[in-house]
C-alpha cells in the first residue's frame, strides 16, 4: 500500500540504549527511555499504543500486541551527536563530518564578520551556562545592549544577559571594594566591570564561588542543588576556584592556604601561570583566572589590627551575645539618638561593656597572650561592639558607617576615587 502521509515523531535526547560510538562522548551505559520506562509514574497511553514499548530494549510490561504503528531503534549515521545533526539526518542529509565545536570560543574572523553584518560590539566569546544574575554596567554595552555574560553548559539551554540601557550608572567613575569573603553574584558583578574596563577593583582576591546550581525538588518536599555549570566573566576567566570533588576539607582550607603562601599580605607572593592571563576587552590590560577576581589594587591583610584574641571572642559568640546584652538593657536610653549623626557625635562605649565581654571570654577560656595582645585589641574591638550597637538601633548601613575608616581597603578606596576623580 502507497503511504501518503507519514507523522514522525521525534523525541529528542530520548535515547534507546546506547549507540556504537557512546564511548566518544562519555555516554557508555546511557537509557534513557529503558530508565524511565521502568517508573511506576510513567504514563503515556497514546505512545504505548504506537508502540512505544515494544521497542527492543524497553521494558516488555508495556508492550501491545498490534501497535498501531511503526517502531524501531534507529542509529545515527552521521558523525557528531548535535542536535542539528540529527534534524539533517531526519530530512535525508548525512554529515559524513561532525559539526565543528569551540570550546575555546569562535575564532575570530567569525567574530568580526559577525560584528561588521550586526554594528554590534562582542562582549563574550566563550561557552557559558544559565544565570538569572544581571550585570548592568558599562557605558558602551549599557547603550548598546551588548552581551554582558553569558553561560551554556551541557543539556542546559544557554541564557544570556543583556543590558536594558537604562541604567544607573551611565556616568560617573566606579570604585568595587572586594575581599576572600567576596562571594558569587558580588563576584561576577566584579569581574563583568574589570573585563569592560568600567571601573577599578580595589582589595584582595575574591573568594572564588562561581557554580551555577539548579534546584531540584524531592517527592518528600526536600530539595537539593545540583551543580550544572560554572560563571565566567566576559573575557572568559572562571570565577569558580579549584576543587577537588569530595575534598571538602581541602576547600575549607583554602583561606588558610593563602595566608600561609602570603596571598593576603604580599602581593609579590601572589604568582599566576601565564595560562591563566587574559587581557580585557576595551584597554586590553592584563587580568588573571584561576578562580576569584584578582584586585586592580592590592591592599593587604593587616594581621595585627585583627588578633587571635578578638577572634576567638567573636568565634565563641561572646561580642555578639554581650553587645545584644547591653542594648536589651539600655534600649531606652539608646533610643535618644534619632540619627546616625548624632550617634557618632555623642556616643560612648561604656568601659563596663568592655570588661563584662573580656569577664566572659575568661569564664569560656578565651584569654589574651599577653598584656600586649590585649592592648592591641581592644581598639578594634571597642571599634567593632560601637558599630553592632549602632547597627541594632539603626540598620546594616550603619554598622559599616563605624568600621569603614578602619577598613584598609575602604580607606585605598576612597584615595582610588579621588585619584579618579582628579582630586
Amino acid at each position: 500500500m502507497k503511504t501518503k502521509r507519514v507523522f514522525l515523531i521525534v523525541l529528542d535526547s530520548f535515547g534507546v540504549g546506547e549507540l556504537p560510538d557512546a564511548a566518544k562522548y562519555g555516554d557508555c551505559g546511557s537509557d534513557t527511555f529503558g530508565a524511565v520506562s521502568r517508573s511506576e509514574y510513567l504514563d503515556v497511553p497514546n505512545m504505548r499504543s504506537l508502540g512505544l514499548f515494544n521497542i527492543d530494549g524497553v521494558s516488555p510490561k508495556g508492550a501491545v500486541e498490534s501497535p498501531r504503528g511503526a517502531f524501531g531503534r534507529a542509529a545515527e549515521r552521521s558523525a557528531g551527536k548535535d542536535t542539528t545533526t540529527g534534524h539533517w539526518e531526519i530530512a535525508g542529509v548525512v554529515s559524513e563530518k561532525p559539526m565543528p565545536t569551540f570550546p575555546d570560543g569562535f575564532p575570530q574572523y567569525a567574530i568580526d564578520e559577525f560584528s561588521r553584518l550586526t554594528g554590534r560590539g562582542v562582549l563574550c566569546n566563550k561557552p557559558y551556562s544559565g544565570t538569572q544574575v544581571i550585570l548592568d554596567y558599562g557605558r558602551k554595552h549599557m547603550e548598546t545592549g551588548d552581551l554582558i555574560v553569558y553561560t551554556n553548559g551541557r543539556n542546559v539551554p544557554r541564557h544570556e544577559m543583556k543590558a536594558n540601557g537604562r541604567g544607573r550608572m551611565i556616568d560617573g567613575k566606579v570604585v568595587v571594594l572586594v575581599n576572600e569573603y567576596t562571594a558569587s553574584a558580588a563576584e561576577i558583578v566584579s569581574g563583568a566591570i574589570q573585563d569592560q574596563d568600567r571601573g577599578i577593583i580595589v582589595g584582595r582576591r575574591t573568594f572564588g564561588k562561581g557554580l551555577v546550581q539548579r534546584p531540584v525538588e524531592m517527592p518528600d518536599g526536600s530539595m537539593i542543588r545540583l551543580t550544572v555549570a560554572h560563571y565566567y566573566t566576559p573575557t572568559g576567566r572562571c570565577i569558580q576556584k579549584p576543587y577537588k570533588p569530595g575534598d571538602k576539607a581541602d576547600y575549607d582550607m583554602d583561606f588558610e592556604q593563602r595566608l600561609k603562601h602570603g596571598e593576603l599580605t604580599c602581593r609579590d607572593s601572589i604568582h599566576f601561570a601565564d595560562s591563566l592571563k587574559y587581557e580585557t576587552l576595551r584597554e586590553h590590560r592584563t587580568v588573571y583566572g584561576g578562580g576569584g577576581i584578582m584586585p586592580d589594587v592590592f591592599v593587604p591583610l593587616d594581621t595585627l589590627q585583627y588578633t587571635r584574641y578578638h577572634r576567638a571572642l567573636v568565634a565563641k559568640g561572646i561580642i555578639v551575645a554581650q553587645t545584644l546584652k547591653y542594648f536589651d538593657k539600655n534600649r531606652k536610653q539608646l533610643r535618644r539618638f534619632k540619627t546616625m549623626a548624632d550617634f557618632q557625635r555623642e556616643y560612648v562605649l561604656p568601659e563596663s561593656l568592655m570588661e563584662e565581654i573580656m569577664a566572659e571570654g575568661k569564664k569560656q577560656g578565651v584569654e589574651p597572650k599577653d598584656e600586649d595582645e590585649r592592648k592591641r585589641a581592644l581598639p578594634y574591638m571597642r571599634t567593632q561592639i560601637t558599630a553592632l550597637v549602632a547597627r541594632d538601633l539603626f540598620d546594616e548601613s550603619a554598622y559599616f558607617e563605624v568600621t569603614n575608616p578602619t577598613n584598609h581597603i575602604y580607606i585605598e578606596g576612597l584615595k582610588t576615587m579621588h585619584s579618579l576623580l582628579g582630586r
